[in-house]
């Protein structure tokens, strides 16, 4: 079921969370409302574009509303055929901006707050880079952690269509393929590519996936 809740002229909605069933979270992040003078705005954009800017991390940074504050006097004109958000985006990075995050800016997709979903852990050298943390998977008593790409978890949410499976059990089948071809010293496909080649769209059952921003 969805819901919306108005913010002036916005309209910010979103789905309810059934922690009993799997789900695709997306969007990932929902961005909080501001008041700008008299009017209510709120950053839209794709989880690319959403997590891009959430990593977006420069010397230089602005509370978001002082930020965006900045941007609509200055350049609101500029690349507005991207879009208010990817036009924002891009003049920060042009200025070598970035936002001073606080925990009212924005709202995680409920899936990554509920429960303890895995979280990569400090001295994890491997784990560097990666916003996701994967549930390790126990493979023929072995206890396997695999670590994707941003790119390829955003890809992996955005799968249109496929033979709907549970997220971990395409991780376990992986797994295996990887033991097998590491015997044979052959090359390995990536996750992303071997779930779309094999028709197959992930569900995400709580706890298996983690947002470790």
């Amino acid at each position: 079921m969805k819901h919306a809740l108005n913010y002036g002229r916005i309209s910010w909605s979103y789905e309810d969370f059934d922690p009993e069933s799997p789900c695709v979270p997306t969007p990932l992040v929902r961005f909080s409302p501001f008041r700008i003078s008299t009017k209510m705005k709120t950053i839209f954009l794709s989880d690319r574009h959403s997590l891009e800017l959430l990593k977006l991390n420069t010397k230089n940074k602005l509370c978001l509303k002082e930020a965006f504050q900045l941007w609509v006097r200055r350049n609101q004109r500029l690349d507005l055929e991207l879009g208010e958000g990817r036009a924002f985006l891009k003049w920060l990075k042009q200025h070598h901006l970035s936002i001073k995050w606080s925990h009212h800016d924005y709202t995680l997709h409920q899936y990554f707050t509920y429960g303890s979903p895995p979280r990569h852990t400090q001295s994890d050298e491997c784990a560097l880079g990666h916003t996701f943390s994967v549930l390790p998977v126990l493979v023929k008593n072995r206890f396997v952690k695999l670590y994707l790409e941003d790119e390829s978890v955003l890809s992996l949410l955005s799968i249109p269509y496929g033979k709907e499976e549970n997220f971990i059990h395409l991780i376990e089948q992986y797994i295996l393929l990887r033991f097998e071809l590491d015997k044979w010293n052959a090359p390995a496909p990536l996750f992303i590519d071997w779930v779309r080649a094999n028709g197959k769209k992930p569900l995400f059952y709580p706890q298996q996936l983690g947002f470790c921003f």
